[in-house]
């Protein structure tokens, strides 16, 4: 099992409570415009249920990270910070290259 990112976690549950927001709000205006059309109607359905399963998700904690879980993640960061730290140097020699400073 791939090791989650914690901050991601949280990134993830942030853009599900804006999701939420947005469908609450969608909802809002279609019931404003007081459709009659059945297939508007029906989209509204949709969008209560989907809102509904949003805000169930929310209410979910994460579980806590087991010490292997752990452990790649920590091993994942070195990584990305030992791949940003390599590109970053090459960059800096093409631009020495190309006279760029």
């Amino acid at each position: 099992m791939p090791a989650r990112d914690p901050l991601s976690c949280q990134s993830s549950i942030v853009n599900r409570m804006a999701h939420a927001r947005r469908l609450r709000e969608v909802a809002r205006l279609l019931f404003l415009l007081r459709m009659t059309d059945r297939r508007l109607i029906l989209a509204l359905g949709r969008l209560e249920r989907a809102l509904a399963r949003v805000e169930a998700d929310i209410s979910t904690s994460p579980r806590p990270m087991t010490a292997d879980e752990s452990e790649a993640l920590f091993r994942l960061a070195e990584r990305h910070r030992s791949l940003r730290e390599a590109t970053e140097s090459a960059i800096a020699r093409i631009d020495r290259l190309l006279g760029s400073d």
